[in-house]
């Protein structure tokens, strides 16, 4: 009798720890997870627009002296601006300009880095280095072609 009481207490703790546990501990996580996207889903849908109120920076070239600022040795040179504006629908207009840069590697970078985290308006989409041969000067020269967009109302 005590052997069948022991069977009947024993059997079912040793099946729930070797089999069904693991699966009642993902149950439980995923039960988590759920809740957590359903909560950040709430948040990005409460949180305001990156739109900027004021006329764009990137129309009026506004934005080339925030990002030469680091270029304290002046070894960069801005060799092509172009602004036009991407999208414009129901108030909003995407300003976007295409910014190209010559100079030496780390310089570039510092102003890649500079046109990253310099203007909270402004976003850098895009970033191709490439390198370019001068004829005239029979040398290569190392560029840097930035896309900017900015979304303006």
């Amino acid at each position: 009798m005590l052997y069948l009481t022991g069977l009947l207490v024993a059997a079912p703790w040793l099946v729930y720890n070797v089999a069904i546990s693991d699966t009642v501990k993902l149950n439980r996580e995923l039960k988590h997870a759920r809740r957590e996207i359903a909560q950040l889903q709430r948040q990005k849908r409460d949180a305001p627009a990156m739109v900027v109120e004021t006329a764009s920076g990137l129309d009026n070239g506004e934005l080339i002296p925030s990002i030469m600022d680091c270029d304290a040795g002046g070894r960069c040179a801005v060799v092509r601006y172009t602004p036009y504006i991407t999208e414009n629908h129901d108030g909003l207009a995407v300003h976007t300009a295409e910014l190209v840069l010559s100079g030496g590697y780390t310089d570039l970078v510092r102003l890649v880095e500079r046109a990253e985290t310099g203007d909270p308006g402004s976003r850098l989409v895009s970033a191709a280095f490439r390198s370019v041969r001068q004829r005239q000067r029979r040398q290569t020269q190392l560029q840097v072609t930035l896309i900017l967009q900015q979304i303006t109302n």
